[in-house]
């Protein structure tokens, strides 16, 4: 007696290999895929979220994701770029100035901008990463684009470098500016309704400010080290003519 063989073919879709059909108990197909995005960095499903099943999460994989590599990265070679002008101190002296104990902000164009004309964000991840030629420098937000601010301690000729890398490739680029770090001009201000002259950004090594009044007197402030402000006050007795500086004459002795 023969054996009889029949073969049923049914059409089989690459979402039931890649995301196969689960039910629960009652035979109720299971939702259990989500879309990029879904997930919180906790690894949560995000509030509001809907789970799909296989067959929709294969047409959201085929319909609904961003293909383009360049649009995540691959391929996209950065360039650092920091935004000028930088803040200027000192606007009558050539080149930058920078006060010492100031925080500066600094910030850089995209590294791997998404338009050419008015780029929103970076193609992919770019970390940046601000330094300086200064070790004992202050840097908040070295990682920021927009967030960083820098100071420095010490006077004298610095370098701030902005490396952008991108994360995807490991390609980065480099760029620099120079700077001189200042220490901070003192300011002198005189009231004259209450004859007070009020001295502020001494430096804080300071032991006693001097001022002359241009009649021939002085008055002598003792500085506590780490102080920064004095004031005094000068009534004038003189109606004669003489020359007042004003603001006074400023002597400051520093330790």
């Amino acid at each position: 007696m023969g054996t009889d063989v029949f073969t049923v073919s049914v059409p089989l879709k690459r979402s039931n290999v890649l995301y196969p059909v689960e039910k629960d108990a009652s035979g109720n197909e299971l939702k259990m895929y989500y879309k990029i995005g879904d997930i919180d960095a906790n690894g949560h499903v995000k509030a509001g979220v809907v789970a799909k099943s296989g067959q929709e999460y294969a047409d959201y994989l085929e319909t609904g994701v961003d293909t383009t590599l360049a649009d995540y990265g691959v391929g996209v070679t950065p360039k650092a770029v920091i935004n000028s002008p930088l803040i200027d101190d000192d606007g009558t002296v050539t080149g930058v100035q920078w006060k010492t104990g100031t925080a500066h902000a600094i910030t850089a164009a995209f590294a791997q901008p998404n338009s050419t004309t008015s780029p929103t964000a970076d193609l992919g991840t770019v970390i940046y990463a601000w330094s300086t030629s200064d070790g004992g420098a202050t840097i908040i937000n070295p990682n920021s684009r927009t967030g960083a601010t820098i100071s420095f301690a010490t006077t004298g000729a610095k370098t701030i470098t902005l490396k952008a890398t991108n994360a995807v490739t490991g390609v980065s680029s480099s760029t620099y500016v120079n700077l001189t770090a200042i220490v901070p001009p003192i300011n002198v201000a005189w009231d004259h309704t209450s004859k007070t002259a009020s001295v502020t950004n001494l430096p804080a090594t300071t032991k006693y400010v001097r001022i002359y009044w241009g009649d021939g007197a002085y008055t002598t402030n003792t500085i506590t080290v780490g102080n920064t402000t004095t004031s005094a006050t000068h009534t004038y007795t003189s109606l004669t003519g003489k020359v007042i500086p004003l603001p006074p004459n400023l002597t400051v002795y520093r330790s």
